[in-house]
């Protein structure tokens, strides 16, 4: 088995935290986001090679070379123009020849998987008009469709599929390409698997649990997701503070006379003072001053004093609000 891991987007929708970093690079609970996937995909299936499917520029290579230090059967394909997900596939199976397990890496996945058939990763959504969708009968798909305006179900493609005979899927994409066959602009993989079941059977595997992280808001509940799944793990010494579990926090921080939690993930090298801070994601070598902070994302290098509220603000931003004292 072959691994697909997608991974050329620009993560414009996590702006501004992807403008310093690939979004597959952002961390949660210590680890980057391609890192749990990994672990997971590493529990589940017996995969013999990753293949990266990357962006010609430095966040692409600094993926792949994080992912190469996992796994080092792992290589990369090229995606040179955004052309949609069907595209980046196809990419990645230039070389595959057998059964091929493909996963979008900007999630957080649990369930049972068995590959004894090929199979799409479903659940049931409240609004199902941002994913592909799916309708079934009797356990298999019969129908597909990509981000519809009246959709038929609400059960949505949660970004694994397993393909057992991966040249099926290419000939699908190649059908794509030469009907020239788009949607909202781009070669979709909804499109190319509408056209593979045609003849060819895929059941929808319905999972447990899918936490979406391709945005800043749904970053933020899968930061809650991961800290709600493990015990709290503090790595710095911290002075007439209460917390709140669950929490994480790195190593070198400085952390007095202050509220934290619940859910809050903060990153190494951080100093918070005289602060109130929950549900909230803050990176690394960040200060926080006489704040009170929730629902919040804060990128690294920040520095924010007297402040209360919500706020998304990325990289070597500040705010000084009027001193409360």
């Amino acid at each position: 088995m072959k691994l697909i891991l997608p991974s050329a987007g620009k993560g414009t929708r996590l702006r501004p935290f992807s403008l310093y970093r690939p979004k597959s690079l952002l961390r949660i609970y210590s680890k980057t986001i391609i890192e749990h996937l990994f672990e997971r995909m590493k529990k589940w299936a017996n995969f013999e090679e990753i293949i990266l499917v990357i962006s010609n520029d430095e966040f692409g290579y600094k993926t792949y070379e994080f992912l190469k230090n996992l796994f080092h059967n792992t290589t990369y394909e090229i995606q040179e123009k955004a052309l949609g997900l069907a595209d980046a596939v196809y990419k990645g199976l230039k070389k595959v020849n057998e059964d091929v397990l493909i996963v979008l890496p900007d999630a957080f996945y649990d369930g049972e998987f068995t590959f004894d058939e090929s199979f799409i990763a479903v659940k049931q959504v409240d609004d199902p008009r941002r994913f592909g969708v799916v309708s079934i009968k009797n356990g298999y798909i019969v129908d597909l469709e990509e981000k519809p305006d009246n959709p038929k179900t609400n059960l949505v493609i949660c970004g694994i599929y397993y393909i057992e005979d991966s040249n099926k899927l290419k000939e699908a994409i190649e059908t794509l390409y030469r009907r020239d066959i788009k949607t909202k602009g781009e070669y979709q993989l909804t499109d190319a698997l509408k056209i593979l079941i045609e003849n060819y059977k895929i059941k929808a595997l319905k999972i447990d649990e899918w936490q979406d992280c391709g945005k800043v808001e749904t970053y933020l509940e899968s930061m809650k997701y991961i800290l709600s799944k493990n015990s709290s793990k503090i790595l710095s010494n911290i002075k007439e503070t209460k917390i709140f579990e669950p929490v994480f926090i790195g190593e070198n921080c400085i952390i007095e006379n202050s509220i934290i939690g619940q859910f809050v993930d903060i990153s190494e090298n951080c100093k918070i003072i005289n602060s109130n801070i929950k549900n909230s994601i803050i990176m690394e070598n960040t200060i926080i001053e006489n704040s009170v902070i929730e629902n919040s994302v804060i990128g690294s290098n920040v520095h924010i004093k007297n402040f209360n509220g919500e706020i998304i603000i990325g990289d070597f931003g500040s705010i000084f609000g009027a001193d409360r004292t």
